[in-house]
């Protein structure tokens, strides 16, 4: 399920109580200061990545019959408030991002393809390591920028809350978890190193979810989920 505030004219301590939350506010004597341990930073608090995979020998590399890096496999984090603030953490694609995949994809087949990111630029995901990127259609990308683009809000309600009771002892964050299909984008029938579409997985599969962490920064609870897959073949 989905919650939406009623922005503007909603509080967002009451969207939080009308989402059933429980959480204990510190007065604080002087409210513009942030009253945080050690002032620590929220922002990526923990990430980690599967292992990259490869496929081959490819025929059509050059030099010839090489294996050839196909990505990452998985993604999952905890993103903290902080990430609220719109900043760009992390770095974008380029034309050396998952090559040669992403040349022999484009250059084999009549849709456009993408170096995708697992973890978004913007919450600190990088778009050179190999283990965060996965090769998508440019409408599959798309696709998953909608959930992002709704990470990005569930942020900025986190970082709302986080910036209006600083001296809170609990914080709210996201859960974020992306995974690779093992599946090929290639027909099952159709698989062997000299066909493009077997270096490209089926889908990806996103979910994510409110959490409140302790001031360790250690997710206690759960408070609502989405989860969609996203077909490489958009």
């Amino acid at each position: 399920m989905i919650y939406r505030r009623e922005w503007p004219n909603e509080p967002l301590a009451v969207w939080v109580a009308r989402l059933g939350l429980a959480h204990r506010i510190v007065p604080n004597p002087n409210p513009l200061k942030r009253n945080r341990p050690e002032n620590i930073v929220r922002d990526l608090v923990h990430v980690a990545h599967g292992a990259s995979r490869s496929y081959g020998p490819c025929p059509l590399t050059a030099p010839a019959n090489a294996q050839v890096i196909t990505g990452g496999s998985s993604m999952a984090g905890l993103l903290g408030p902080d990430l609220g603030d719109g900043q760009r953490r992390g770095t974008p694609t380029n034309s050396t991002s998952l090559q040669p995949l992403m040349g022999l994809l484009n250059g084999n087949s009549p849709k456009s393809w993408v170096a995708g990111h697992l973890l978004n630029a913007e919450f600190g995901g990088s778009g050179n390591a190999v283990e965060n990127l996965t090769p998508l259609t440019s409408a599959a990308n798309n696709a998953h920028k909608t959930f992002e683009n709704h990470i990005k809000r569930m942020l900025l309600l986190c970082k709302g809350l986080d910036d209006q009771y600083p001296a809170a002892s609990d914080w709210y964050g996201v859960r974020y978890r992306v995974d690779v299909s093992t599946d090929t984008y290639a027909d099952p029938a159709t698989i062997n190193v000299g066909n493009m579409y077997s270096y490209a997985y089926s889908h990806i599969e996103v979910e994510y979810e409110f959490v409140i962490a302790g001031i360790l920064g250690h997710p206690k609870n759960r408070l609502t989920e989405s989860a969609g897959s996203i077909p490489v073949a958009w």
